[in-house]
C-alpha cells in the first residue's frame, strides 16, 4: 500500500501474492472495482476507498497571479511562480517515513491547494527554501515536493510537462539580527530581562551562551522569531497549566527551519559548535516587582499576609487562654484561703481563733464557739384548776 501511495501514476488499489511475497499495483480505474474482482485464497486484495474524491485531478490554473507575495499562515511569504519546475527534480524528507520509491526514501505529501503545500514547507525541519506543486496527481497521488537547495543555483524550466502541470512558489526568508540589530553572530549582552506587555505580564532573567544548542530536551512549541530577544519574551509569557519555559534554543540562520525559536521545559545538555544562541532562565518575577529563583514573587507577596493574619489570630488566641488559665488559679487559691479560715459570726469574728492551724486538716466533725446565754426554764402548763381571784384594793 506504501508502494502504490508514492507511484508516479495513480494507483487505486493493490493485489498481494502470499505465496511469491509480490505485490502487483491496480491503475486501471474502470477494472479496480469489487464486480471485477476475482476470488483468490493465495491474493490479498486492497483497494482505495472513494477514488473518486481522493484521486480526484484538480484545477491546473495557477492559483495565484505569477510573482506575487503569498504569507503562510505562520507568517512566512513565498514568490508565486506559475507554470514552473526546478532541476534538478529532486525533493528532501523532513519527516520520518517507511515510503520508498526506487529504493530510496520518499515522503511526497498530498495537499489540495498550494498555499497548504507552502504551509507544509514552513513547518518543515531542516529548512525548506521553495516547494513545487503539481494540481493534475499526473505524477502520482504525492503531489507536494519540498526543496531545500539554494534556488539561486537552480534552473529553472517550465512546469507544463507532456502529462502533468507543476506551480512553484519560492520561500522569501527575511534578515534576522542577533539581538543587537547586526544580523547572526553572537548578541554582545548575554544577559536579558524580558519585557512585559503590561504591568502584569510577567518577567524573567536570562543567561546567554552563544553557538550552543541542546539535546535531550523537552520542546514546549516551535515557533519563527525575529530576534533572540522576542524569543526570550515569547519563553517568559508562556503560559500552561502544566509546564513551564525553562529556557531557549535560537536559530538566527533559520539553517534548522523557519520556526527557529524553540521553548524548552527541559534543558537536556549541551550541545555545541552550532550557529544558535541558548538562553536559560534564571530567575522569574512579576512585573509589579520582586524577584526570585523560578518563583512567582507575587504568590510569595500574597501567601505573605495570609500567613501574617493567620499568625496574629494564633497569638491572639494563646494571650486570651494564657489570661484565662491565670485568672482560674487565682481563684481557685482564694477558694482554698477561704476553707482554711472560720466562718464569721458577729462583728467580732475577726477576733475569734481560727480552730485548725493553716496546713492542717480537720479529722472529724468542725465545732464553733459560741456566745454563753443565761439559762432558761420551762413555763409549767397553765392548770384547769380555776384560780381565786384577788381582792380588789
Amino acid at each position: 500500500m506504501n508502494t502504490c501511495s508514492v507511484s508516479n501514476t495513480l494507483c487505486y488499489g493493490i493485489a498481494f501474492t502470499e505465496r511469491n511475497s509480490t505485490c502487483s499495483l491496480l491503475i486501471n480505474s474502470t477494472s479496480t472495482t469489487e464486480d471485477n474482482l476475482t476470488p483468490d485464497p493465495n491474493t490479498d486484495i486492497a483497494l482505495v476507498t472513494n477514488p473518486t474524491s481522493q484521486l480526484a485531478r484538480l484545477d491546473t490554473s495557477c492559483p495565484f497571479a505569477n510573482e506575487s507575495i503569498q504569507t503562510t499562515s505562520s507568517g512566512l511569504a513565498f514568490s508565486i511562480n506559475c507554470y514552473t519546475d526546478f532541476t534538478p527534480y529532486t525533493h528532501y524528507c523532513p519527516w520520518d517515513t517507511a515510503a520508498s520509491r526506487d529504493g530510496e526514501k520518499w515522503c511526497v505529501p498530498h495537499t489540495a491547494s498550494l498555499a497548504d503545500c507552502m504551509g507544509l514547507c514552513a513547518e518543515a525541519h531542516p529548512l525548506c527554501t521553495a516547494v513545487t506543486w503539481n494540481p493534475d496527481l499526473g505524477n502520482g497521488f504525492g503531489n507536494c515536493y519540498l526543496k531545500d537547495f539554494a534556488i539561486g543555483n537552480a534552473s529553472r524550466v517550465t512546469g507544463e510537462h507532456s502529462r502533468y502541470i507543476v506551480h512553484a512558489a519560492v520561500a522569501e526568508l527575511p534578515d534576522l539580527d542577533n539581538g543587537e540589530g547586526e544580523v547572526g553572530g553572537c548578541p554582545a549582552q548575554l544577559n536579558y530581562s524580558s519585557s512585559g506587555a503590561s504591568a502584569t505580564d510577567p518577567r524573567a532573567e536570562f543567561e546567554l551562551r552563544c553557538y550552543e544548542s541542546r539535546r535531550g530536551t523537552g520542546n514546549l512549541t516551535m515557533l519563527h522569531m525575529g530576534s533572540v530577544e522576542d524569543c526570550m519574551d515569547r519563553c517568559a509569557s508562556y503560559v500552561d497549566s502544566s509546564e513551564e519555559c525553562m529556557g531557549v534554543v535560537f536559530d538566527s540562520s533559520m539553517l534548522g527551519g523557519y520556526e527557529n525559536c524553540f521553548l524548552l521545559s527541559a534543558l537536556g545538555e549541551t550541545s555545541g559548535n552550532v550557529n544558535s544562541t541558548f538562553a536559560q532562565v534564571v530567575s522569574r518575577s512579576n512585573a509589579n516587582g520582586g524577584g526570585g529563583g523560578g518563583g512567582s514573587s507575587s504568590k510569595a507577596w500574597i501567601a505573605g499576609p495570609v500567613i501574617g493574619g493567620v499568625a496574629g489570630v494564633v497569638i491572639l488566641g494563646v494571650a486570651a487562654w494564657w489570661w484565662r488559665r491565670q485568672r482560674q488559679r487565682q481563684q481557685s487559691k482564694d477558694l482554698q484561703v477561704m476553707s482554711e479560715s472560720p466562718a464569721s459570726f458577729g462583728p467580732d469574728s475577726e477576733s475569734k481563733p481560727a480552730i485548725f492551724s493553716s496546713g492542717m486538716q480537720p479529722s472529724g466533725p468542725r465545732f464553733v464557739e459560741v456566745e454563753a446565754r443565761p439559762p432558761q426554764y420551762e413555763l409549767e402548763a397553765p392548770s384547769s384548776q380555776p384560780r381565786p381571784e384577788l381582792p380588789a384594793a
